[in-house]
């Protein structure tokens, strides 16, 4: 009788595990495929990002752009400092005032076409120190 049950349930055991074995294969599927799909919904929303910022990179190019045209040069700055500088020297009565400038590289006062560490008049050298 154990032999005949044997015979009777042996392909029973043997088609449970066959069954088994298949369901761990497909749990180890199913685990495969649910990695791809965050690894891939993360990937789109990555790209999602990326268009975001390219479109702000883009936006921030134009405006440096705007920003570079209508700023002004260092040399309307310069020019407008000398305008400022020239009044400020007629007030402390600095003889001779008159071809006021500002140096463009080391951005000294120059007057008189003389730049500031070569004048000798007067102590004018004490206003700049």
């Amino acid at each position: 009788m154990d032999n005949e049950a044997k015979e009777f349930v042996s392909p029973f055991v043997a088609q449970l595990e066959k069954l088994v074995s298949d369901k761990a294969t497909l749990q180890e599927s199913r685990k495969s495929i649910d990695y791809r799909i965050n690894v891939r919904s993360s990937l789109e929303e990555l790209g999602s990002q990326n268009i975001i910022f390219d479109n702000k990179m883009s936006l921030l190019r134009d405006q440096i752009a705007v920003l570079q045209d209508s700023a002004p040069t260092v040399d309307i700055v310069l020019s407008k400092l000398a305008d400022t500088l020239s009044p400020f020297l007629t007030a402390v009565k600095l003889k001779q005032a008159f071809e006021i400038n500002i140096n463009s590289k080391t951005f000294l006062p120059i007057v008189r076409n003389t730049p500031y560490d070569e004048l000798t008049s007067g102590g004018l050298g004490h206003w700049f120190q």
